[in-house]
Protein backbone atom coordinates (compact mmCIF):
# COMPACT_ATOMS: atom_id res chain seq x y z
CA UNK A 1 0.00 0.00 0.00
CA UNK A 2 2.89 2.25 0.82
CA UNK A 3 4.39 2.11 -2.35
CA UNK A 4 1.30 2.49 -4.43
CA UNK A 5 0.87 5.95 -2.38
CA UNK A 6 4.30 7.27 -3.02
CA UNK A 7 4.19 6.03 -6.59
CA UNK A 8 4.88 8.76 -9.01
CA UNK A 9 3.15 9.33 -12.39
CA UNK A 10 5.42 8.66 -15.36
CA UNK A 11 4.43 12.40 -17.02
CA UNK A 12 6.83 11.98 -19.17
CA UNK A 13 4.65 8.80 -20.73
CA UNK A 14 1.44 10.31 -19.54
CA UNK A 15 1.45 13.72 -21.65
CA UNK A 16 2.47 11.95 -25.04
CA UNK A 17 0.18 9.40 -24.90
CA UNK A 18 -2.83 11.64 -23.74
CA UNK A 19 -1.87 14.29 -26.83
CA UNK A 20 -1.35 11.37 -29.67
CA UNK A 21 -4.97 10.48 -28.81
CA UNK A 22 -6.24 13.75 -29.00
CA UNK A 23 -4.16 14.17 -32.24
CA UNK A 24 -5.88 10.67 -33.61
CA UNK A 25 -9.55 12.07 -32.37
CA UNK A 26 -8.95 16.17 -34.27
CA UNK A 27 -7.84 13.41 -37.61
CA UNK A 28 -10.91 11.68 -36.95
CA UNK A 29 -13.07 14.32 -37.11
CA UNK A 30 -11.06 16.39 -39.65
CA UNK A 31 -11.47 13.23 -41.94
CA UNK A 32 -15.49 12.84 -41.30
CA UNK A 33 -16.34 16.68 -41.51
CA UNK A 34 -13.21 19.19 -43.08
CA UNK A 35 -12.56 18.08 -46.78
CA UNK A 36 -13.03 19.17 -50.42
CA UNK A 37 -11.51 17.65 -53.38
CA UNK A 38 -9.01 19.62 -53.92
CA UNK A 39 -7.38 20.35 -50.11
CA UNK A 40 -7.35 18.47 -46.95
CA UNK A 41 -8.29 20.27 -44.03
CA UNK A 42 -6.93 19.16 -40.60
CA UNK A 43 -8.68 20.94 -38.10
CA UNK A 44 -7.93 24.73 -39.95
CA UNK A 45 -5.01 23.66 -40.96
CA UNK A 46 -5.11 23.57 -45.30
CA UNK A 47 -3.09 20.69 -46.25
CA UNK A 48 -2.01 20.63 -50.59
CA UNK A 49 -1.55 16.59 -51.91
CA UNK A 50 -0.30 18.06 -54.94
CA UNK A 51 1.67 21.06 -53.69
CA UNK A 52 3.39 20.67 -57.67
CA UNK A 53 0.52 20.55 -59.40
CA UNK A 54 -0.83 24.02 -57.31
CA UNK A 55 2.78 25.61 -58.50
CA UNK A 56 1.94 25.08 -62.08
CA UNK A 57 -1.55 25.29 -62.90
CA UNK A 58 -2.69 28.70 -63.96
CA UNK A 59 -5.26 30.88 -61.89
CA UNK A 60 -9.12 30.87 -62.57
CA UNK A 61 -9.08 34.40 -64.97
CA UNK A 62 -12.23 36.70 -65.06
CA UNK A 63 -12.87 35.06 -68.45
CA UNK A 64 -13.71 31.81 -66.72
CA UNK A 65 -10.74 30.09 -68.24
CA UNK A 66 -8.85 27.64 -66.17
CA UNK A 67 -11.71 27.33 -63.56
CA UNK A 68 -12.48 23.57 -63.94
CA UNK A 69 -9.69 22.86 -61.12
CA UNK A 70 -10.08 25.99 -59.14
CA UNK A 71 -10.79 26.02 -55.57
CA UNK A 72 -10.58 28.92 -52.99
CA UNK A 73 -7.46 29.58 -51.76
CA UNK A 74 -8.99 29.28 -47.85
CA UNK A 75 -12.01 27.57 -46.54
CA UNK A 76 -13.15 29.45 -42.93
CA UNK A 77 -13.10 26.56 -40.53
CA UNK A 78 -12.90 27.25 -36.69
CA UNK A 79 -11.09 24.94 -34.41
CA UNK A 80 -12.69 23.19 -31.87
CA UNK A 81 -11.99 23.30 -28.43
CA UNK A 82 -9.76 20.20 -27.88
CA UNK A 83 -7.75 21.32 -31.52
CA UNK A 84 -7.36 25.25 -29.81
CA UNK A 85 -5.68 23.66 -26.93
CA UNK A 86 -3.94 20.80 -28.73
CA UNK A 87 -2.09 23.47 -31.04
CA UNK A 88 -1.62 26.24 -27.98
CA UNK A 89 0.50 23.45 -26.12
CA UNK A 90 1.76 21.98 -28.86
CA UNK A 91 2.85 24.93 -30.54
CA UNK A 92 6.29 24.58 -31.02
CA UNK A 93 5.59 20.87 -32.50
CA UNK A 94 2.75 22.41 -34.97
CA UNK A 95 5.77 25.70 -35.75
CA UNK A 96 8.48 23.32 -36.57
CA UNK A 97 6.36 20.92 -38.74
CA UNK A 98 4.70 24.16 -40.76
CA UNK A 99 8.43 25.05 -41.77
CA UNK A 100 8.77 21.43 -42.66
CA UNK A 101 5.79 20.97 -44.73
CA UNK A 102 6.74 24.31 -46.46
CA UNK A 103 10.30 23.27 -47.17
CA UNK A 104 9.06 19.75 -48.81
CA UNK A 105 6.57 21.02 -50.93
CA UNK A 106 8.26 23.11 -52.44
CA UNK A 107 10.53 19.76 -53.94
CA UNK A 108 6.67 18.50 -54.81
CA UNK A 109 6.20 16.62 -51.51
CA UNK A 110 2.39 16.39 -50.57
CA UNK A 111 1.88 18.30 -47.29
CA UNK A 112 -0.73 15.93 -46.16
CA UNK A 113 2.16 12.64 -46.00
CA UNK A 114 4.65 15.52 -43.90
CA UNK A 115 2.01 16.55 -41.65
CA UNK A 116 1.29 12.93 -40.75
CA UNK A 117 4.94 11.77 -40.34
CA UNK A 118 6.09 14.39 -38.58
CA UNK A 119 3.36 15.99 -36.69
CA UNK A 120 3.34 12.91 -34.06
CA UNK A 121 7.10 12.76 -33.98
CA UNK A 122 7.13 16.52 -33.33
CA UNK A 123 4.15 15.82 -30.64
CA UNK A 124 5.79 12.71 -28.81
CA UNK A 125 8.89 15.12 -28.44
CA UNK A 126 8.13 18.18 -27.51
CA UNK A 127 4.71 16.46 -25.16
CA UNK A 128 8.13 13.97 -23.51
CA UNK A 129 9.79 17.44 -22.76
CA UNK A 130 6.29 18.80 -20.81
CA UNK A 131 6.81 15.53 -18.88
CA UNK A 132 10.09 15.66 -18.00
CA UNK A 133 9.64 19.04 -16.90
CA UNK A 134 6.77 18.41 -14.53
CA UNK A 135 8.42 14.94 -12.93
CA UNK A 136 11.87 17.34 -12.56
CA UNK A 137 9.18 20.18 -10.79
CA UNK A 138 7.50 17.62 -8.60
CA UNK A 139 10.81 15.65 -7.67
CA UNK A 140 11.97 18.47 -6.51
CA UNK A 141 9.13 20.18 -4.70
CA UNK A 142 9.20 23.19 -7.58
CA UNK A 143 6.23 23.10 -8.92
CA UNK A 144 5.17 26.14 -6.20
CA UNK A 145 7.58 27.95 -7.41
CA UNK A 146 6.29 27.36 -11.22
CA UNK A 147 3.33 28.81 -10.47
CA UNK A 148 4.15 31.98 -12.96
CA UNK A 149 4.34 29.24 -15.72
CA UNK A 150 1.36 27.24 -15.17
CA UNK A 151 -0.46 30.60 -14.96
CA UNK A 152 0.58 31.92 -18.08
CA UNK A 153 -0.03 29.09 -20.04
CA UNK A 154 -3.40 28.23 -18.49
CA UNK A 155 -4.27 32.56 -19.45
CA UNK A 156 -2.87 31.91 -23.01
CA UNK A 157 -5.29 28.31 -23.29
CA UNK A 158 -8.23 30.62 -21.90
CA UNK A 159 -7.61 33.08 -24.37
CA UNK A 160 -7.75 30.92 -27.34
CA UNK A 161 -10.92 29.56 -26.05
CA UNK A 162 -12.37 32.74 -25.71
CA UNK A 163 -14.47 34.64 -28.40
CA UNK A 164 -13.40 38.46 -27.61
CA UNK A 165 -10.84 40.57 -28.55
CA UNK A 166 -10.28 42.01 -25.33
CA UNK A 167 -10.41 38.93 -22.84
CA UNK A 168 -7.11 37.74 -25.64
CA UNK A 169 -5.68 41.68 -24.61
CA UNK A 170 -5.81 41.02 -21.16
CA UNK A 171 -4.80 37.57 -21.32
CA UNK A 172 -1.28 38.38 -23.25
CA UNK A 173 -0.84 41.07 -20.66
CA UNK A 174 -1.14 39.28 -17.96
CA UNK A 175 1.00 36.11 -19.33
CA UNK A 176 3.66 38.47 -20.34
CA UNK A 177 5.29 39.84 -16.59
CA UNK A 178 4.34 36.44 -15.18
CA UNK A 179 6.98 34.91 -17.91
CA UNK A 180 9.50 37.76 -17.03
CA UNK A 181 8.68 36.87 -13.66
CA UNK A 182 9.76 33.48 -14.24
CA UNK A 183 12.91 33.93 -15.82
CA UNK A 184 14.27 36.26 -12.93
CA UNK A 185 13.06 33.12 -10.44
CA UNK A 186 15.50 30.77 -12.94
CA UNK A 187 17.90 33.07 -12.96
CA UNK A 188 18.20 32.83 -8.93
CA UNK A 189 17.73 29.22 -8.19
CA UNK A 190 19.47 27.39 -11.26
CA UNK A 191 22.77 27.21 -12.40
CA UNK A 192 24.53 28.64 -15.36
CA UNK A 193 23.26 25.69 -18.37
CA UNK A 194 20.41 24.83 -16.33
CA UNK A 195 19.55 28.28 -15.87
CA UNK A 196 19.78 28.82 -19.53
CA UNK A 197 18.16 25.70 -20.63
CA UNK A 198 15.03 26.37 -18.24
CA UNK A 199 14.84 30.29 -19.59
CA UNK A 200 13.85 29.41 -22.97
CA UNK A 201 10.21 27.45 -22.12
CA UNK A 202 8.79 30.75 -20.42
CA UNK A 203 10.97 33.46 -22.94
CA UNK A 204 8.80 31.03 -25.52
CA UNK A 205 5.80 31.56 -24.13
CA UNK A 206 6.69 35.26 -23.47
CA UNK A 207 6.78 35.81 -27.34
CA UNK A 208 3.65 34.31 -27.89
CA UNK A 209 2.17 36.27 -25.72
CA UNK A 210 3.12 39.43 -27.71
CA UNK A 211 2.25 37.49 -30.70
CA UNK A 212 -0.91 37.68 -29.72
CA UNK A 213 -1.20 41.06 -28.46
CA UNK A 214 0.01 41.94 -31.70
CA UNK A 215 -2.72 39.65 -33.74
CA UNK A 216 -4.98 41.67 -31.32
CA UNK A 217 -3.92 45.14 -32.51
CA UNK A 218 -3.80 43.43 -35.99
CA UNK A 219 -7.85 42.83 -35.66
CA UNK A 220 -8.35 46.69 -34.68
CA UNK A 221 -6.02 48.11 -37.10
CA UNK A 222 -7.91 45.82 -40.17
CA UNK A 223 -9.51 49.37 -42.02
CA UNK A 224 -8.22 48.88 -45.75
CA UNK A 225 -10.32 52.11 -46.16
CA UNK A 226 -7.73 54.37 -44.00
CA UNK A 227 -4.27 53.84 -45.65
CA UNK A 228 -2.42 55.02 -42.95
CA UNK A 229 -4.06 52.24 -40.51
CA UNK A 230 -3.29 49.91 -43.27
CA UNK A 231 0.04 50.51 -42.99
CA UNK A 232 0.09 49.90 -39.48
CA UNK A 233 -1.83 46.56 -39.75
CA UNK A 234 1.03 45.52 -42.45
CA UNK A 235 3.83 46.07 -40.03
CA UNK A 236 2.01 44.14 -37.45
CA UNK A 237 1.93 41.49 -39.59
CA UNK A 238 5.86 41.74 -40.23
CA UNK A 239 6.38 41.68 -37.06
CA UNK A 240 4.38 38.77 -36.76
CA UNK A 241 6.15 36.75 -39.14
CA UNK A 242 9.41 37.69 -37.36
CA UNK A 243 8.16 36.75 -34.23
CA UNK A 244 6.95 33.02 -35.45
CA UNK A 245 10.35 32.51 -36.69
CA UNK A 246 12.10 32.83 -33.12
CA UNK A 247 9.23 31.27 -31.71
CA UNK A 248 10.29 28.40 -34.10
CA UNK A 249 14.21 28.67 -33.76
CA UNK A 250 13.55 28.52 -29.23
CA UNK A 251 11.60 25.36 -29.87
CA UNK A 252 13.89 23.94 -31.98
CA UNK A 253 16.52 24.42 -29.42
CA UNK A 254 14.74 23.18 -26.43
CA UNK A 255 13.69 19.59 -28.63
CA UNK A 256 17.11 19.45 -29.43
CA UNK A 257 18.77 19.80 -25.76
CA UNK A 258 16.23 17.51 -24.75
CA UNK A 259 17.22 15.07 -27.36
CA UNK A 260 21.06 15.74 -26.26
CA UNK A 261 20.15 15.07 -22.64
CA UNK A 262 17.91 12.14 -23.27
CA UNK A 263 20.72 10.67 -25.39
CA UNK A 264 23.35 11.29 -22.60
CA UNK A 265 20.77 9.43 -20.12
CA UNK A 266 20.04 6.86 -22.40
CA UNK A 267 23.97 5.85 -23.01
CA UNK A 268 24.64 6.61 -19.66
CA UNK A 269 21.98 3.52 -18.68
CA UNK A 270 22.67 1.42 -21.42
CA UNK A 271 27.04 1.37 -21.02
CA UNK A 272 27.61 1.94 -17.54
CA UNK A 273 28.15 -1.85 -16.32
CA UNK A 274 26.33 -2.22 -13.09
CA UNK A 275 28.15 -3.60 -10.25
CA UNK A 276 27.96 -7.44 -9.84
CA UNK A 277 26.35 -9.22 -6.77
CA UNK A 278 28.89 -10.55 -4.73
Amino acid sequence: MSNLVHMRIRWRFVLPVVALLLFIGVTHHSLTVNHTWRYFYWSSIRLDPKPRQSQISAPCNDKGEGCDDWEPLSIDIYPGFLARSLMLTGFPAFLISTLIISGLSRLGVSEVTAFFVSMPVLMLAWYYVLGRLVEYWSARNLLIPHWPLAAGISSLIAAVNVDSEIFRAVAAAVCFPLMVYECVLYRRTSNRAPRIFWSLIPSEIGLMATWLALNVARFYTYEPESERIWTWHERLIRVQDVLAWIIGILAATVLAWTLFYFARWLIKHLFTKKPSAA
